[in-house]
């Protein structure tokens, strides 16, 4: 029998019971008189069968939707996002909810997600903002929308306290400089034509000023046209060139990586460098291809995960405790001493 074709009446027919109790068995609700032998023998047939429940029509019998949007604004081709995104469809994977993509930009009425939420289409929405993204919250809570916010930091709703998961690792990091005297810290940016890339500069200023204020924290802009790997090399160049300094701060494993050949032509591939460098990416995309270089252990699938299993809370208006994901610093040769 073809799987897709498999009801629940075909599983009670082979079990010798109701299509009801089915539904009590697959559904896992509890207080229905079945005993543990039969549950097991029904779950096993549904399995063997290839049953699947029908979430739509579930949706449609119980008037309740099934659905959760996903609002990525620029972040869909962020590297971190396809982690956080296996890490949703683990929290959703067993309790029938899917997920919506909601548009490619933010849109700071939020009309769409409002549209959507009233016609029953979602029951509350995901907002992903990484590299320090706003994310706009004022129509959703105002229309009573459900939601939680993903980033590095980790997972916030309403009544939450704000996390500071990746911020602890930019604090290991500076403490990193001032208990090993690398007072010559460079934070470098690029900037691809008029636009100027923030990305985490605000969170490492932040940290130096707090916790190392001596320290001599320098920003540096690497003007591009474009933002091409090219001009990037160049600008890395030419100012290895002519300036020293102890540590490099990079934000993403794009320019991470740029740093690190232009730092080996300049100095050579000897150990230990003589100029240190942490890349503030997840190490998860350097460790393959770049296992020389510092970086940062963000649990992205377990954020991801957990902001699932909270908005799906907040629909089912269940209690779930705030967990915390704090990032690490991972030290390889770019930081050896």
């Amino acid at each position: 029998m073809p799987k897709s074709l498999v009801t629940a009446k075909d599983v009670a027919k082979k079990c010798n019971v109701s299509q009801a109790t089915v539904s009590y068995v697959i559904n896992n609700k509890e207080g229905k008189n079945i005993s543990a032998s039969k549950r097991i023998e029904i779950l096993e047939t549904a399995r063997q069968m290839g049953y699947i429940p029908n979430a739509a029509a579930k949706s449609i019998r119980e008037n309740k939707c099934m659905s959760v949007g996903l609002m990525g604004g620029s972040n869909f081709v962020n590297v971190n996002f396809n982690r956080t995104l296996q890490g949703i469809n683990d929290g959703f994977f067993k309790s029938g909810y899917t997920v919506t993509l909601l548009g490619d930009e933010y849109n700071p009425d939020l009309e769409e997600c409002i549209r959507l939420y009233r016609s029953n289409v979602i029951a509350g929405v995901i907002f992903v903002g990484f590299d320090s993204q706003p994310i706009t919250l004022g129509p959703v809570i105002e229309a009573g929308i459900p939601y939680v916010t993903v980033s590095e930091d980790g997972v916030y709703t309403e009544k939450f306290s704000i996390p500071h998961g990746f911020s602890a690792a930019v604090d290991k990091a500076v403490l990193f400089c001032k208990d090993h005297q690398l007072a010559r810290i460079r934070h470098f940016t690029v900037q691809d034509g008029s636009h100027i890339a923030h990305n985490i500069y605000n969170l490492v200023y932040d940290s130096v000023k707090r916790l190392y204020p001596e320290a001599d924290f320098q920003r540096v802009i690497l003007q591009t046209k474009a933002g091409t790997a090219q001009e990037i090399h160049q600008c890395f160049h030419e100012y290895l060139k002519s300036h020293e300094f102890d540590m490099a701060f990079t934000p993403n494993y794009k320019i991470g990586v740029i740093f690190n050949h232009q730092h080996t032509i300049r100095y050579s591939s000897v150990l230990p460098p003589k100029i240190k460098h942490i890349c503030f990416a997840d190490t998860s995309i350097l460790e393959w291809f770049y296992p020389s270089i510092s970086a940062v252990s963000i649990p992205l699938r377990s954020i991801g995960k957990f902001s699932a299993q909270l908005m799906q809370s907040i629909i089912e208006n269940q209690t779930c405790t705030q967990q915390f994901f704090p990032s690490s610093i991972i030290h390889r040769d770019s930081t050896m001493l």
